[in-house]
């Protein structure tokens, strides 16, 4: 039946709408809005017609893309919360999530915190970010800045957590870390060298007095080695038992000091290849911020497998103090 339903848990009261859009009795949507004992709201669209998204907008009233209001207002009914245009497609259900304290300044009863009386600190909200990828095998995440306010009532506590696959539904992470407590500014050190990171910053009171804490930026600084290039200067390709192919690998320094690059090796997708070191020799060093280039000649062997092979590299530097090892096993480009 059309209407709106009111469902009230524990820890969230949820408001489902089901309803034909105003004038068109024939197109249907469901949308539902969760709002969170956290003060976060999740606005979900279980059913949206493609009319309701993009229109003809017709006599009443307007499609969900042309205003990209989300049917919640700062009961002045001007002031609505806005919604980028949502994604179309056979087999999607758009969802909106948002994160808010204190969302509803000046209207609202103020009462007592939840989980426990004035001076017991309790997390009101929290934002996670999202996957940051180093773009190389172990770098090194050396610390995570962030700008931010915070009073005597009002804090942050940054965490993070990190892996080697993709998403942390993947498995292979570690768990959330805390890394620091803060009411203003600053960075904090880190040491892990998985290739992915994430924050999350959780917002914490001890009592209803003061502004809420606010997160303005969050930054990662982190240092290793990456091999931006690849080129090889065969527009022609190449043939069994071809010679002297130059190919040359551009590496790049993106720690804070310089680098001892100890080894690059050329790898192939397919073939027999002999590959030869030209210049420069190695170990050598690589400024902080700076690229190098290593040239190699290759021959391809006289009965290598015929097809179209790519050409990657792999490559380690170090640093002494404090001591470390930085590895790339595959090329952006």
């Amino acid at each position: 039946p059309d209407g709106i339903f009111r469902n009230a848990y524990a820890d969230r009261v949820v408001y489902t709408w089901r309803a034909n859009r105003f004038g068109v009795r024939d197109d249907i949507y469901i949308t539902q809005a969760v709002l969170y004992q956290t003060s976060d709201i999740a606005l979900r669209y279980s059913y949206l017609s493609t009319r309701g998204i993009i229109g003809p907008a017709g006599t009443y009233d307007r499609p969900q893309n042309t205003e990209n209001t989300v049917g919640i207002t700062n009961s002045d009914n001007t002031r609505w919360l806005i919604n980028t245009p949502l994604v179309i497609g056979i087999g999607k259900s758009p969802t909106a999530f948002y994160q808010c304290a204190d969302a509803f300044r000046g209207n609202f009863t103020q009462g007592a915190i939840i989980g426990g009386a004035a001076g017991t600190w309790n997390e009101i909200a929290h934002i996670e970010s999202m996957v940051f990828d180093s773009r190389t095998a172990n770098p090194i995440w050396q610390r995570i800045e962030y700008d931010c306010t915070g009073n005597a009532n009002n804090r942050l506590v940054i965490s993070t957590r990190s892996g080697n696959t993709a998403l942390p539904e993947l498995g292979g992470w570690t768990g959330w870390v805390a890394a620091a407590t803060v009411t203003g500014s600053g960075n904090t050190a880190l040491n892990s060298t998985n290739r992915y990171i994430q924050y999350r910053v959780g917002f914490e009171r001890n009592n209803t007095a003061g502004a809420l804490a606010t997160l303005s930026e969050v930054r990662f600084i982190h240092g290793g080695i990456s091999i931006e290039e690849i080129k090889a200067n065969t527009p022609n390709g190449v043939s069994q038992g071809q010679t002297g192919i130059p190919v040359e690998v551009t590496i790049k320094n993106f720690y804070s000091n310089p680098v001892d690059l100890q080894s690059v090796e050329l790898t192939f997708s397919l073939g027999n290849h002999t590959q030869v070191l030209t210049g420069p020799a190695l170990p050598t060093s690589i400024a902080a911020g700076s690229t190098i280039s290593v040239f190699f000649n290759v021959d391809v062997d006289a009965n290598s497998p015929v097809g179209t092979a790519t050409v990657d590299a792999r490559a380690t530097a170090t640093v002494t103090l404090p001591a470390l090892t930085f590895y790339d096993g595959d090329a952006q480009s």
